[in-house]
Protein backbone atom coordinates (compact mmCIF):
# COMPACT_ATOMS: atom_id res chain seq x y z
CA UNK A 1 0.00 0.00 0.00
CA UNK A 2 1.19 3.26 -1.04
CA UNK A 3 2.30 5.83 1.92
CA UNK A 4 0.11 8.98 1.90
CA UNK A 5 2.11 11.99 1.51
CA UNK A 6 2.76 13.97 4.35
CA UNK A 7 1.08 17.22 4.35
CA UNK A 8 2.97 20.48 6.09
CA UNK A 9 1.07 23.13 7.72
CA UNK A 10 1.23 26.46 6.29
CA UNK A 11 2.03 24.51 3.51
CA UNK A 12 0.81 27.30 0.91
CA UNK A 13 2.79 29.77 3.22
CA UNK A 14 5.78 28.43 2.56
CA UNK A 15 5.92 28.06 -0.73
CA UNK A 16 5.03 31.14 -1.18
CA UNK A 17 7.99 32.47 0.85
CA UNK A 18 10.44 30.26 -0.90
CA UNK A 19 9.43 31.74 -4.15
CA UNK A 20 9.80 34.82 -2.97
CA UNK A 21 13.69 34.25 -1.71
CA UNK A 22 14.21 32.73 -4.73
CA UNK A 23 12.86 34.79 -7.31
CA UNK A 24 14.80 38.30 -8.23
CA UNK A 25 11.74 39.82 -9.62
CA UNK A 26 10.81 41.40 -5.93
CA UNK A 27 13.24 43.53 -6.55
CA UNK A 28 11.83 45.24 -8.95
CA UNK A 29 8.49 46.06 -7.12
CA UNK A 30 10.90 47.19 -4.30
CA UNK A 31 12.94 49.72 -5.74
CA UNK A 32 10.30 50.77 -8.90
CA UNK A 33 7.37 53.02 -8.39
CA UNK A 34 5.36 51.14 -11.49
CA UNK A 35 2.62 54.38 -10.93
CA UNK A 36 4.58 56.75 -12.46
CA UNK A 37 3.51 55.14 -15.79
CA UNK A 38 -0.10 54.71 -14.66
CA UNK A 39 -0.82 58.63 -16.04
CA UNK A 40 0.36 58.13 -19.61
CA UNK A 41 -0.77 54.36 -20.11
CA UNK A 42 -4.47 55.16 -18.94
CA UNK A 43 -4.67 58.06 -21.22
CA UNK A 44 -3.77 56.04 -24.06
CA UNK A 45 -5.93 52.92 -23.73
CA UNK A 46 -8.69 53.44 -21.37
CA UNK A 47 -11.37 54.81 -22.88
CA UNK A 48 -13.56 57.83 -21.68
CA UNK A 49 -16.53 55.77 -20.17
CA UNK A 50 -17.37 52.19 -19.77
CA UNK A 51 -21.37 52.79 -19.17
CA UNK A 52 -22.56 50.18 -21.76
CA UNK A 53 -21.06 47.24 -19.56
CA UNK A 54 -18.73 44.82 -20.65
CA UNK A 55 -15.82 42.79 -19.21
CA UNK A 56 -14.20 44.99 -16.61
CA UNK A 57 -10.62 46.18 -17.84
CA UNK A 58 -7.12 44.59 -16.29
CA UNK A 59 -5.10 47.11 -14.37
CA UNK A 60 -2.73 49.05 -16.47
CA UNK A 61 -0.07 48.82 -13.79
CA UNK A 62 -0.62 45.09 -14.58
CA UNK A 63 -0.39 45.02 -18.30
CA UNK A 64 2.58 46.66 -18.32
CA UNK A 65 4.58 44.69 -15.85
CA UNK A 66 3.43 41.76 -18.18
CA UNK A 67 5.54 43.50 -20.93
CA UNK A 68 8.75 43.92 -18.72
CA UNK A 69 8.55 40.20 -18.10
CA UNK A 70 8.23 39.19 -21.74
CA UNK A 71 11.19 41.42 -22.56
CA UNK A 72 13.26 40.43 -19.20
CA UNK A 73 12.97 36.50 -20.60
CA UNK A 74 13.30 36.92 -24.17
CA UNK A 75 10.84 38.54 -25.70
CA UNK A 76 8.04 35.48 -25.43
CA UNK A 77 5.64 35.24 -26.91
CA UNK A 78 1.67 36.35 -26.35
CA UNK A 79 1.20 32.75 -25.98
CA UNK A 80 3.46 31.27 -23.90
CA UNK A 81 3.65 34.63 -21.80
CA UNK A 82 -0.02 33.47 -20.98
CA UNK A 83 1.22 29.93 -20.02
CA UNK A 84 3.78 30.99 -17.56
CA UNK A 85 1.20 33.35 -15.97
CA UNK A 86 -0.51 30.34 -15.14
CA UNK A 87 2.48 28.42 -13.96
CA UNK A 88 5.14 30.57 -12.81
CA UNK A 89 4.26 30.96 -8.84
CA UNK A 90 7.33 34.52 -9.06
CA UNK A 91 5.44 35.84 -11.85
CA UNK A 92 2.25 35.72 -10.23
CA UNK A 93 3.23 37.10 -6.69
CA UNK A 94 5.36 39.61 -9.11
CA UNK A 95 2.36 40.88 -10.49
CA UNK A 96 0.43 41.60 -7.06
CA UNK A 97 -1.98 38.44 -8.20
CA UNK A 98 -3.44 35.49 -6.39
CA UNK A 99 -3.01 32.02 -6.71
CA UNK A 100 -6.84 31.28 -9.13
CA UNK A 101 -6.92 35.16 -9.82
CA UNK A 102 -7.89 35.27 -13.36
CA UNK A 103 -5.26 36.94 -15.29
CA UNK A 104 -5.11 37.77 -18.70
CA UNK A 105 -5.01 35.64 -22.15
CA UNK A 106 -2.54 35.97 -25.28
CA UNK A 107 -5.13 38.26 -27.14
CA UNK A 108 -5.28 40.23 -24.22
CA UNK A 109 -1.86 40.98 -23.78
CA UNK A 110 -1.66 41.28 -27.38
CA UNK A 111 -4.65 44.43 -27.53
CA UNK A 112 -2.30 45.98 -24.95
CA UNK A 113 0.86 46.46 -27.02
CA UNK A 114 -1.15 47.44 -29.89
CA UNK A 115 -2.47 50.27 -28.03
CA UNK A 116 0.18 51.28 -26.32
CA UNK A 117 2.06 51.51 -29.33
CA UNK A 118 5.75 52.90 -30.14
CA UNK A 119 4.64 56.68 -29.13
CA UNK A 120 3.82 55.62 -25.58
CA UNK A 121 6.17 53.53 -25.25
CA UNK A 122 8.72 56.01 -26.07
CA UNK A 123 7.13 57.99 -23.20
CA UNK A 124 7.55 55.76 -20.96
CA UNK A 125 11.14 55.65 -21.92
CA UNK A 126 11.98 59.27 -21.30
CA UNK A 127 9.62 59.49 -18.28
CA UNK A 128 11.51 56.55 -16.06
CA UNK A 129 15.38 58.29 -17.62
CA UNK A 130 13.72 61.30 -15.93
CA UNK A 131 13.61 59.93 -12.85
CA UNK A 132 16.97 58.17 -12.86
CA UNK A 133 18.86 61.78 -13.83
CA UNK A 134 16.63 63.35 -10.55
CA UNK A 135 17.74 60.63 -8.43
CA UNK A 136 21.56 61.44 -9.91
CA UNK A 137 21.97 57.62 -11.33
CA UNK A 138 22.31 59.67 -14.99
CA UNK A 139 25.93 61.57 -14.15
CA UNK A 140 25.41 63.78 -17.67
CA UNK A 141 29.10 63.56 -18.17
CA UNK A 142 30.17 61.06 -20.87
CA UNK A 143 27.79 59.38 -23.74
CA UNK A 144 28.93 56.07 -25.78
CA UNK A 145 26.92 55.97 -29.10
CA UNK A 146 26.48 52.55 -30.74
CA UNK A 147 23.89 51.15 -32.50
CA UNK A 148 22.88 46.94 -32.72
CA UNK A 149 21.28 45.01 -35.81
CA UNK A 150 17.59 43.93 -34.62
CA UNK A 151 16.54 40.57 -37.00
CA UNK A 152 13.24 39.66 -37.84
CA UNK A 153 11.88 36.54 -39.43
CA UNK A 154 13.41 37.09 -42.83
CA UNK A 155 10.68 37.69 -46.12
CA UNK A 156 9.52 34.48 -47.75
CA UNK A 157 6.32 34.97 -49.50
CA UNK A 158 7.36 37.45 -52.00
CA UNK A 159 8.81 36.63 -55.30
CA UNK A 160 11.74 37.95 -56.66
CA UNK A 161 10.61 40.89 -58.27
CA UNK A 162 8.58 42.03 -55.41
CA UNK A 163 11.94 41.59 -53.41
CA UNK A 164 13.71 43.61 -55.87
CA UNK A 165 11.49 46.31 -55.22
CA UNK A 166 11.57 46.40 -51.74
CA UNK A 167 14.69 46.58 -51.73
CA UNK A 168 15.08 49.77 -53.76
CA UNK A 169 12.19 50.97 -51.09
CA UNK A 170 9.15 50.64 -53.35
CA UNK A 171 6.24 48.56 -52.42
CA UNK A 172 4.54 46.91 -55.47
CA UNK A 173 0.79 47.05 -56.31
CA UNK A 174 0.67 43.11 -55.42
CA UNK A 175 1.85 43.69 -52.14
CA UNK A 176 -0.56 46.83 -51.37
CA UNK A 177 -3.97 46.24 -48.90
CA UNK A 178 -7.01 46.59 -50.42
CA UNK A 179 -8.61 48.91 -49.02
CA UNK A 180 -12.64 47.29 -48.69
CA UNK A 181 -12.41 43.48 -49.54
CA UNK A 182 -15.21 41.97 -51.01
CA UNK A 183 -14.35 38.79 -51.69
CA UNK A 184 -12.39 35.68 -49.66
CA UNK A 185 -9.88 35.91 -52.18
CA UNK A 186 -8.95 39.61 -51.42
CA UNK A 187 -9.51 38.96 -47.50
CA UNK A 188 -6.88 36.53 -47.98
CA UNK A 189 -4.72 38.92 -50.13
CA UNK A 190 -4.90 41.47 -47.22
CA UNK A 191 -4.23 38.62 -44.83
CA UNK A 192 -0.96 37.21 -46.79
CA UNK A 193 0.07 41.28 -46.98
CA UNK A 194 -0.22 41.72 -43.50
CA UNK A 195 2.65 38.68 -42.91
CA UNK A 196 4.85 40.40 -45.09
CA UNK A 197 7.46 43.34 -43.14
CA UNK A 198 7.79 45.39 -46.13
CA UNK A 199 9.73 48.24 -43.93
CA UNK A 200 12.47 46.01 -42.89
CA UNK A 201 15.80 45.62 -45.26
CA UNK A 202 18.59 43.81 -45.35
CA UNK A 203 22.66 44.58 -44.33
CA UNK A 204 26.18 42.55 -44.27
CA UNK A 205 28.33 43.00 -41.78
CA UNK A 206 31.83 41.20 -41.51
CA UNK A 207 30.00 38.09 -43.74
CA UNK A 208 27.00 37.87 -42.00
CA UNK A 209 23.55 39.05 -43.64
CA UNK A 210 21.21 40.81 -41.27
CA UNK A 211 17.33 41.20 -42.32
CA UNK A 212 15.56 43.66 -39.95
CA UNK A 213 16.05 47.29 -38.45
CA UNK A 214 18.87 48.37 -36.43
CA UNK A 215 18.66 50.26 -32.75
CA UNK A 216 21.00 53.30 -32.45
CA UNK A 217 21.48 54.12 -28.59
CA UNK A 218 23.14 56.58 -26.65
CA UNK A 219 24.31 54.84 -23.32
CA UNK A 220 25.84 56.73 -20.05
CA UNK A 221 28.80 55.95 -19.50
CA UNK A 222 29.49 55.90 -15.85
CA UNK A 223 25.84 53.83 -15.10
CA UNK A 224 25.06 52.57 -18.50
CA UNK A 225 21.89 53.36 -18.43
CA UNK A 226 20.26 53.82 -21.86
CA UNK A 227 19.56 57.37 -22.24
CA UNK A 228 18.38 57.71 -25.73
CA UNK A 229 17.20 55.24 -28.65
CA UNK A 230 16.42 55.36 -32.50
CA UNK A 231 14.98 52.51 -34.79
CA UNK A 232 16.23 52.64 -38.43
CA UNK A 233 15.69 50.19 -40.73
CA UNK A 234 18.54 47.64 -41.34
CA UNK A 235 20.26 49.18 -44.06
CA UNK A 236 20.87 52.47 -42.64
CA UNK A 237 24.44 53.29 -41.88
CA UNK A 238 25.45 54.17 -38.30
CA UNK A 239 27.09 57.27 -38.73
CA UNK A 240 23.37 58.90 -40.73
CA UNK A 241 21.76 58.72 -36.86
CA UNK A 242 24.70 60.06 -35.00
CA UNK A 243 23.66 63.24 -34.68
CA UNK A 244 20.16 62.74 -34.21
CA UNK A 245 20.61 60.62 -31.30
CA UNK A 246 23.25 62.86 -29.59
CA UNK A 247 20.34 65.71 -30.07
CA UNK A 248 17.91 63.34 -28.54
CA UNK A 249 19.95 62.44 -25.59
CA UNK A 250 21.03 66.14 -25.13
CA UNK A 251 17.13 66.64 -24.70
CA UNK A 252 16.14 64.17 -22.75
CA UNK A 253 19.01 64.72 -20.01
CA UNK A 254 18.73 68.83 -20.50
CA UNK A 255 22.01 69.62 -22.28
CA UNK A 256 21.77 73.13 -23.76
CA UNK A 257 24.64 74.71 -26.61
CA UNK A 258 26.52 75.68 -23.37
CA UNK A 259 26.71 72.24 -21.88
CA UNK A 260 30.02 70.57 -21.62
CA UNK A 261 30.00 66.63 -22.21
CA UNK A 262 31.73 63.86 -23.97
CA UNK A 263 31.07 61.56 -26.49
CA UNK A 264 32.42 58.15 -27.25
CA UNK A 265 31.92 56.03 -30.75
CA UNK A 266 33.93 53.44 -32.58
CA UNK A 267 35.35 54.12 -35.90
CA UNK A 268 31.80 53.54 -38.00
CA UNK A 269 30.86 56.84 -36.90
CA UNK A 270 33.96 58.75 -38.42
CA UNK A 271 32.92 61.75 -40.75
CA UNK A 272 34.16 65.34 -40.14
CA UNK A 273 30.95 66.87 -41.79
CA UNK A 274 28.92 65.06 -38.81
CA UNK A 275 31.52 66.56 -35.91
CA UNK A 276 31.06 69.96 -37.10
CA UNK A 277 27.71 69.80 -37.24
CA UNK A 278 27.41 68.75 -33.33
CA UNK A 279 30.08 71.13 -32.48
CA UNK A 280 28.10 74.10 -34.26
CA UNK A 281 25.10 73.05 -32.08
CA UNK A 282 27.08 72.26 -29.14
CA UNK A 283 30.23 74.18 -28.58
CA UNK A 284 32.05 72.42 -25.39
CA UNK A 285 30.92 69.09 -26.68
CA UNK A 286 33.92 66.51 -27.25
CA UNK A 287 33.94 64.46 -29.60
CA UNK A 288 36.51 61.02 -29.15
CA UNK A 289 35.77 58.77 -32.04
CA UNK A 290 38.29 56.24 -33.16
CA UNK A 291 40.57 56.32 -35.86
CA UNK A 292 39.96 54.16 -38.67
CA UNK A 293 42.96 52.86 -41.22
CA UNK A 294 43.01 53.34 -44.87
CA UNK A 295 43.88 51.55 -47.97
CA UNK A 296 47.71 51.80 -47.69
CA UNK A 297 47.63 54.45 -44.68
CA UNK A 298 47.99 52.28 -41.75
CA UNK A 299 47.59 53.85 -38.08
CA UNK A 300 50.33 55.35 -36.29
CA UNK A 301 51.25 54.04 -33.22
CA UNK A 302 50.13 57.29 -31.57
CA UNK A 303 46.29 56.97 -33.38
CA UNK A 304 46.82 52.99 -32.34
CA UNK A 305 47.32 54.75 -28.60
CA UNK A 306 44.74 57.17 -28.91
CA UNK A 307 42.29 54.38 -29.69
CA UNK A 308 42.98 52.29 -27.25
CA UNK A 309 42.08 54.82 -24.81
CA UNK A 310 39.23 55.63 -26.31
CA UNK A 311 38.44 51.57 -26.60
CA UNK A 312 38.77 51.71 -22.41
CA UNK A 313 36.05 54.11 -22.27
CA UNK A 314 33.76 53.44 -25.22
CA UNK A 315 33.77 49.10 -24.52
CA UNK A 316 31.18 50.16 -21.45
CA UNK A 317 28.34 50.18 -24.72
CA UNK A 318 29.54 47.02 -25.13
CA UNK A 319 28.36 45.43 -21.93
CA UNK A 320 24.84 47.05 -22.09
CA UNK A 321 24.35 44.63 -25.72
CA UNK A 322 26.37 41.59 -23.92
CA UNK A 323 23.72 42.13 -21.16
CA UNK A 324 20.76 42.21 -23.17
CA UNK A 325 21.77 39.15 -25.33
CA UNK A 326 22.91 37.33 -22.62
CA UNK A 327 20.48 38.06 -20.58
CA UNK A 328 17.36 38.85 -22.20
CA UNK A 329 17.76 36.59 -25.12
CA UNK A 330 19.57 39.23 -27.58
CA UNK A 331 18.17 42.31 -29.84
CA UNK A 332 15.55 40.15 -31.47
CA UNK A 333 11.53 40.63 -32.47
CA UNK A 334 9.20 38.49 -34.03
CA UNK A 335 6.93 41.80 -34.96
CA UNK A 336 6.25 43.26 -38.66
CA UNK A 337 6.63 46.23 -39.55
CA UNK A 338 8.87 49.80 -38.51
CA UNK A 339 6.34 50.76 -35.52
CA UNK A 340 5.80 47.92 -34.02
CA UNK A 341 9.09 47.17 -33.73
CA UNK A 342 10.18 50.36 -32.68
CA UNK A 343 7.63 49.83 -29.77
CA UNK A 344 9.19 46.23 -28.71
CA UNK A 345 12.33 47.68 -28.94
CA UNK A 346 12.27 50.74 -27.38
CA UNK A 347 10.39 48.93 -25.09
CA UNK A 348 13.32 46.02 -24.37
CA UNK A 349 15.91 48.79 -23.62
CA UNK A 350 13.25 50.10 -21.24
CA UNK A 351 13.07 46.78 -19.57
CA UNK A 352 17.00 46.73 -19.70
CA UNK A 353 17.33 49.82 -17.98
CA UNK A 354 14.58 48.68 -15.26
CA UNK A 355 16.87 45.91 -14.31
CA UNK A 356 19.88 48.10 -14.48
CA UNK A 357 18.16 50.53 -12.04
CA UNK A 358 17.20 48.01 -9.62
CA UNK A 359 21.04 47.10 -9.40
CA UNK A 360 22.43 50.64 -8.87
CA UNK A 361 19.75 51.50 -5.86
CA UNK A 362 20.18 48.07 -4.06
CA UNK A 363 24.09 49.49 -4.06
CA UNK A 364 22.75 52.40 -2.55
CA UNK A 365 22.18 53.38 1.37
CA UNK A 366 18.92 55.04 0.38
CA UNK A 367 16.12 53.48 -1.57
CA UNK A 368 14.70 55.94 -4.12
CA UNK A 369 12.52 58.50 -3.85
CA UNK A 370 9.87 57.58 -6.10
Amino acid sequence: MKKPKQLILNGEDIQIERALKLSKLEKLNEFINWEIFRAILESKVRKENYDKGGRPPFDVILMLKIVVLQHLHGDLSDDVTESCLVNRLDWILFLGATLGEKLPDAKTIWKFKEDVGSETMEKMFDLFNSVLLGEGIIAKQGTIEDASFVDVPRRRAVSRDENKSLKNDEIPDTLQKIEDPQTPEETAHNHKVSQIDTDASWAKKNDEVHFGYKAHAAVDEKSKIVTAVAVSTAKNHDVLWFVYVICLNAVILGLDEEAVFTVFADSGYVGSEYAELLREMFPQIQLLVCKKAAKNKPLSVLEKNYNHAVSTRRCRVEHVFGSITNDMKGMRTSCIGLARNTRDIVGKFLAYNIKRAVFLFSKRDTAPAT
